[in-house]
Parts: structure tokens; sequence; C-alpha cells
């Protein structure tokens, strides 16, 4: 029988989820990237589970948010999370690569490929609310508050939603369904700087992927 061993940056990080499983706010991380002006940028991403077969944290945003812009400028689409939990008073911030994957570019992946289905899967454990925050208008453009409007988008949406999901669901329906502008967005990890300051005195351990995720303790 074959068992996978994840770095021990994950194994504590699913420790810590646990142990601060109570609280909402714990799957929430700040995300910090560059705009194409050399201007820092942040934002809170939620944190949407691993991808399947690998490291990488994934979460999801719209193609036509600002993030997206900044990364598209970039040949290496570099980020910085930073993610606090209160209860356990442990911090983890983790650096690398962002790979994007856009919900209008499913026709052009073949049937096998991982990131069509993991794309997929996201969208179809998303709630009805959150899928329907993609048919909205373009972040940041004037809002217009028409519950006329609103409600008749609200009903189509709800309706297309209950049916991906009553449905015995197959890859082309959901193609077929699924907004243009989800984007999942998968952060490959190529460092870990993890701070635990419930330790006295305080513990802190770094470590990167070149180095096969080997742990070097040093002062806080």
């Amino acid at each position: 029988m074959n068992t996978q061993l994840f770095p021990p940056w994950r194994q504590r990080l699913v420790r810590s989820l646990h142990l601060n499983r109570s609280q909402p706010q714990s799957r929430y991380y700040q995300v910090a990237t560059v705009d194409g002006s050399g201007l820092p940028k942040n934002r809170t991403m939620v944190f949407r589970g691993f991808e399947d077969g690998n490291d990488n944290l994934l979460s999801i945003t719209d193609r036509r948010s600002e993030k997206i812009i900044d990364w598209q400028e970039q040949e290496n689409k570099t980020f910085e999370l930073c993610w606090y939990f209160a209860k356990s008073r442990e911090q983890y911030r983790v650096s690398g690569r962002a790979k994007l994957l856009f919900a209008s570019d499913l026709p052009k992946y073949t049937a096998g490929e991982a990131e069509n289905s993991q794309l997929i899967k996201t969208w179809i454990e998303l709630s009805q609310n959150a899928q329907q925050a993609f048919y909205l208008d373009t972040p940041k453009t004037p809002f217009c508050d028409n519950s006329e409007i609103s409600d008749i988008q609200g009903s189509d949406n709800n309706k297309l939603s209950t049916n991906i999901k009553k449905t015995n669901i197959n890859n082309a329906e959901v193609i077929r369904n699924i907004s243009e502008n989800f984007v999942l967005v998968s952060f490959i990890a190529e460092s870990v700087d993890y701070l635990n300051l419930r330790a006295t005195p305080h513990e802190r351990l770094l470590s990167d992927k070149p180095q096969s995720w080997q742990e070097r303790k040093v002062f806080a």
C-alpha cells in the first residue's frame, strides 16, 4: 500500500485548520501581489482546499478582477500569502507562483487533463450565491440598485445552479453552464515561514521546496 508523504508545513497546516475549524475566519488569508507599476497590492481570499495530487493551495476569483491583471502582467505570477490562526496563535507566510485556470478555456482542455476536472469540481462545490457572484457586473463599476433586474438575474442563475447540482452531473453539462468569469487560482508554494506565537520562546520554522522542505528553526 502506497502512502503519500506530505511536507511538514502541510501536515502542520492541516492540524491548524482542524484546531481552528470553529472560527469561520480561519479559512481566509491575505494575498499580496505587485501591479505593473511596481506597487504592492493586498486582498483577502478564501482557501478552497488543496489541489488534487499535490500541495498547491486553491482559491477562486473573477477574471475581471485587478489581481488577475497583476498576474497576467508578470511572467512568473508571484505571490505571498499570510495566514493567521487566532485560536492557536499560528502564522503561515507562503510565497511562490500562482497558476491561473480560466473557465473560458475549458473547451481547450482535453477530457483527461487534471486542470479540467479540478476547475469543474471546485465550481460544483460552490454555493449558489458564490456561483451567482460571477454573473454580476464587472468589479469596481458603478453600482446600480435595480431590484427588478437583480430578481430576474437571480432567478435565472438560481435555476441554472440548481439544475447542475440536482442532475447526474457530467463535465460537458457544467462546461456549457459555468460562468466564463470563473477563475481557479492554484498557489504553488516555494517557501513557507511558520511562526508559533503560543510557544515560549516563539517558534519559527523556515522551509523551501528546493531544499526538499527541510525545516530550519530560527529566532523569531
